[in-house]
């Protein structure tokens, strides 16, 4: 957000009825350049157009969104062979997962995330939808496929080795985070997981 959308959020908030006109004779600027602002405004997320209504009433969750695919054997696991069970396939990952959860409690959530440009992808992203979770600012990868999270359990149900290929994580850079500045400022509360690098965390951290 840049400081003159800053100047005019504020003026904003006191008065959200307030005309493009009386904010340029505030700003005094002209009122063609109060109506760009407001355009990037609505773009970020930031208010909703008509009447100035701010967007502060999201949850924000940045983190992971993954599939996971358990295979689950029907007798004693034998190494180095094929074993009879059964395969499970649904979506997961823990940012994902506290986002369907809040908004099942009623919460408005949106979701920072990334996901690949792949069938996985395109399930995942029907699901949060339909969940009603904003998915607006999630990251389509053409570098990555989507985070999947392989898990092979034992007859008795416990987990016996897995593999999780979340590298598409990576993409979520604090320059990706920074270019969503406008509407983390405005979320009533954040969460994020730990699928973020450190460095994503310490400049969220540090930051909002």
């Amino acid at each position: 957000m840049t400081d003159r959308e800053r100047e005019i959020l504020k003026i904003i908030s006191e008065n959200p009825l307030i005309s493009q006109k009386q904010l340029a004779e505030i700003l005094d600027i002209k009122r063609s350049s109060v109506a760009v602002h407001i355009g990037n405004l609505i773009k970020k997320g930031i208010i909703k157009g008509k009447g100035y209504i701010l967007n502060n009433e999201e949850i924000i969750i940045i983190g992971g969104s993954n599939i996971d695919i358990q295979g689950f054997s029907k007798d004693k696991l034998i190494r180095n062979d094929s074993n009879p069970g059964d395969v499970e396939l649904s979506v997961g990952g823990v940012a994902r997962n506290i986002a369907e959860n809040l908004s099942l409690l009623g919460e408005k959530i949106n979701l920072i995330s990334a996901l690949g440009d792949d069938i996985y992808g395109k399930k995942i992203l029907n699901e949060l939808r339909n969940s009603n979770i904003v998915t607006d600012n999630i990251l389509i990868s053409k570098k990555h496929p989507t985070s999947t999270y392989l898990s092979i359990l034992d007859s008795d149900g416990d987990m016996d080795i897995a593999i999780s290929a979340m590298d598409i994580f990576d993409e979520i850079t604090s320059d990706y985070i920074r270019e969503k500045s406008g509407i983390i400022n405005m979320a009533k509360c954040i969460v994020i997981d730990t699928n973020l690098s450190k460095d994503t965390i310490d400049y969220i951290v540090n930051n909002f």
